[in-house]
C-alpha cells in the first residue's frame, strides 16, 4: 500500500468536522459541470497549490466566511492513477466508451474552454467513468495537469505542473489534520 499526502481546501465547518471524526465522508463535493475531473472532493498533492486555491477563494475573493486547508493520506491503490500506465489504459478504454455515449458532444453545451478553465466535456467523461467504475475498488481519479504557456513555443516545459486528485469516496482519507495557515505566504501566491 502506497500512501500520498493530499491537501483539500474547503469550508472551515466541513473540515473541522472531518478532522474531529477522522473521516473525510463529510467533506463538501464540488459538483460544477465544468470541473476538470468530474464531481467529487478535490485535493492537490502539493501544499502550494492548495494555498493558491485558498488565497483565491478566501483571501482575494472572500467567497465564504471561513475556509481551512486539510491534509490527509490517500491510498494510491484506491485511485485510478493516470500516472500509472495500467490505470491510464483502463481510463482510456472507459473514457472512449463514455465519449461515444455522450449525445451532442460537439455542441456548445459540452465543449471545453481551456482559457477559462471550463471543462464541460472532460467533466461529462469523468462522471461517466466514475459511474462505470462504481462498485470497483477505485474511489477517485489522480491526474497530472499543466497550466499556462510552455517555456518554449514548441516545447513541453510547463512551469505550473501539478497533480490533482478527485475523490469519489473521501472516506478513504486517513490521518486527517489541519494545515496551519500562513497568511503572509497566501497573498504572494495569488
Amino acid at each position: 500500500m502506497t500512501n500520498v499526502r493530499v491537501y483539500h481546501v474547503g469550508s472551515a465547518n466541513s473540515i473541522t468536522i472531518a478532522v474531529a471524526a477522522q473521516n473525510g465522508a463529510g467533506l463538501q463535493w464540488s459538483a460544477r459541470d465544468d470541473n476538470w475531473l468530474g464531481h467529487g472532493v478535490y485535493c492537490w498533492e502539493d501544499l502550494t497549490w492548495a494555498e493558491r486555491w485558498y488565497s483565491k477563494r478566501w483571501v482575494t475573493r472572500k467567497e465564504e466566511a471561513d475556509g481551512l486547508i486539510l491534509t490527509a493520506k490517500a491510498n494510491l491503490d484506491l485511485l485510478l492513477d493516470l500516472t500509472n500506465r495500467q490505470d491510464a489504459a483502463l481510463f482510456q478504454d472507459e473514457a472512449l466508451l463514455a465519449l461515444d455515449a455522450i449525445p451532442n458532444r460537439r455542441t456548445r453545451q459540452s465543449t471545453n474552454n481551456r482559457q477559462r478553465q471550463q471543462f464541460l466535456l472532460d467533466c461529462q467523461i469523468a462522471k461517466s467513468v466514475q459511474g462505470r467504475l462504481q462498485g470497483s475498488r477505485k474511489c477517485g481519479l489522480r491526474m497530472p495537469f499543466h497550466l499556462g504557456p510552455s517555456l518554449t513555443a514548441e516545447g513541453n516545459f510547463y512551469t505550473d505542473q501539478h497533480l490533482q486528485v478527485c475523490l469519489w469516496d473521501p472516506s478513504i482519507l486517513q490521518d486527517l489534520q489541519l494545515v496551519p495557515l500562513q497568511l503572509d505566504r497566501l497573498t504572494l501566491g495569488s
